[in-house]
């Protein structure tokens, strides 16, 4: 019994190996993920494209039989995961000799969902004669992933509880960014009310240690000045003024002793800012200190060149004059003499010299015709007697 059971077991195991390798038949739905993976997830009224790679040489049925008829054709099936509660022929024969795909749109109802849990699987099988052919359990199948389809009202509910969630995040965001910003203002205005009312007592404190000081309200003169007094909306101090009987009055009987003094620190206020600020001064005083030498050294060199300009040319002294009279002089002497070209010039001769016809008659030493007659101490030449 227990051998049995143990055969039985085995035969339980390979048998989900080998459905577990037919599923790898499949693409689209991936066969990488668990079954019912949300990755694998289809909506109701989706156009979804399914993808297979059962071939004419790779077949990985359950039962290890041919699917492909011989022109290399399946059919593909849209089944219930477990049972045969829902079967739906997609395409009774589609050509698969290196593979195939086929577009399928989703168009179950919302009851076949709900009867089936919403889970199904894509199964290829042997071709069949129409869409409305039966399903037959008995031929060998290569079954897809298990996958979850969900209608249309579900995807539809939940993007809107998505969408609330989000818009819910948001308003709550901007509230509390409102709050902040709200505390913040509180904040400020309570610093800034705290501030006022500090420099209100420091102000009304300084007013009542301070002596020849009039009391607010009440502007006295006191001594050779006078007190004059404001009210503001939450403090109220005193400022001394000087005494202003040395400034004269104005003509005009409507100005009186307080716009004189406002206007003369009007002008007093608008001379100071109209003039230059202590940065510009600075600026200009180190341009002049950085000016004033240079004009200096420039000044210095124009006077000399115009001096060396103004120097008289003086004569040399007669020990120079004399030194550079004998270096001329040694100079020209030791210099290679010209020689006169006409002293070795040859005399032009004086015609050609012929014999003397009369030398046959004369018989002795004659000289030649046509020219001067030379010594001839030796007898040589034309007509001597070499005998």
């Amino acid at each position: 019994m227990g051998h049995i059971a143990i055969q039985l077991l085995l035969v339980w195991a390979i048998g989900c190996c080998w459905n577990v390798a037919a599923q790898y038949g499949f693409q689209i739905p991936d066969p990488t993920v668990p079954d019912f993976d949300s990755y694998n997830t289809i909506s109701q009224g989706a156009f979804v494209n399914i993808i297979w790679l059962v071939n004419s040489t790779w077949q990985p049925t359950i039962n290890s039989e041919t699917l492909l008829d011989p022109n290399g054709n399946v059919s593909l099936w849209l089944t219930s995961f477990l049972g045969t509660g829902y079967t739906q022929c997609l395409t009774p024969s589609v050509h698969s000799s290196d593979g195939g795909s086929w577009a399928y749109n989703v168009s179950l109802s919302d009851d076949d969902i709900d009867s089936n849990a919403g889970k199904f699987v894509y199964r290829l099988k042997p071709t069949v004669g129409s869409q409305n052919s039966p399903y037959s359990t008995t031929e060998d199948e290569c079954p897809s992933r298990g996958f979850m389809i969900k209608k249309a009202s579900d995807v539809a509910a939940a993007a809107a509880s998505s969408s609330a969630a989000v818009a819910a995040s948001v308003s709550h965001a901007a509230a509390e960014s409102r709050s902040e910003a709200a505390a913040a203002a509180a904040s400020s205005a309570s610093a800034a009310s705290a501030a006022s009312t500090s420099a209100a007592s420091a102000s009304a404190s300084q007013a009542s240690s301070t002596p020849g000081l009039a009391s607010a309200g009440s502007p006295k003169s006191s001594g050779p000045g006078s007190v004059a007094t404001g009210t503001g909306s939450t403090a109220t101090g005193t400022i001394f003024l000087p005494s202003l009987t040395a400034i004269p009055t104005p003509a005009d009987s409507t100005f009186t002793t307080t716009g004189t003094a406002a206007a003369a620190v009007s002008t007093s206020s608008q001379a100071s800012n109209s003039g230059l600020s202590e940065g510009a001064k600075a600026g200009i005083a180190i341009g002049v200190i950085a000016l004033v030498p240079l004009g200096v050294i420039a000044l210095l060199l124009f006077l000399r060149h115009r001096k060396a300009n103004a120097l008289p040319q003086q004569p040399l002294p007669p020990s120079a004059a004399m030194a550079h009279k004998d270096y001329a002089e040694h100079i020209q002497q030791s210099a290679p003499q010209r020689q006169d070209p006409r002293q070795y010039a040859v005399p032009p001769p004086q015609g050609f010299p012929r014999p003397d016809p009369r030398a046959a008659e004369l018989g002795e030493h004659v000289g030649y015709h046509g020219g001067a007659e030379l010594p001839n101490p030796h007898g040589y030449g034309y007509g001597a007697d070499v005998s």
